[in-house]
């Protein structure tokens, strides 16, 4: 496996390197990434939860969690769909445990049903959860 390097501004790189006192090697990656600027770098290296967009300008949010809470409130079963990989593993856990925590009837499913399930079926993501006051 052989690594390929684009051309990067070597100048900026080195400013960048400079002012923000990290390697060349991670100055150059990002002036690749287009981050040459020194602030835009920074809230790139040490992101903030203020940079984060409110969750419910994502498209069909305000519909899915409406859909949701009428879920949990008529106690129907829930079904989440999540893949084997690290991030979708996690991804359905953390849904889980969440909706659970809300009182919902919640199931972990993948692909083929089992590895999922297992996964999910810790102690940790089992044990009751405290009722939510509000929601």
């Amino acid at each position: 496996m052989q690594w390929l390097d684009s051309p990067v501004d070597a100048e900026a790189a080195r400013t960048l390197a400079h002012e923000l006192k990290v390697s060349p090697l991670v100055a150059r990656l990002l002036v690749q990434r287009g981050l040459d600027d020194p602030a835009a770098a920074l809230a790139f290296l040490h992101p903030s939860l203020a940079q984060l967009h409110a969750p419910e300008l994502m498209a069909g949010m305000r519909e899915a969690v409406a859909r949701l809470r009428r879920a949990v409130a008529q106690r129907e079963k829930i079904l989440i769909y999540g893949d084997y990989d690290v991030d979708g593993t996690m991804a359905v856990v953390v849904l889980l445990t969440a909706l659970r925590m809300l009182g919902a009837e919640v199931e972990p499913t993948s692909p083929t049903g089992s590895p999922m399930a297992m996964a999910c079926a810790s102690p940790w993501s089992r044990r009751p959860q405290p009722k939510a006051s509000t929601w």
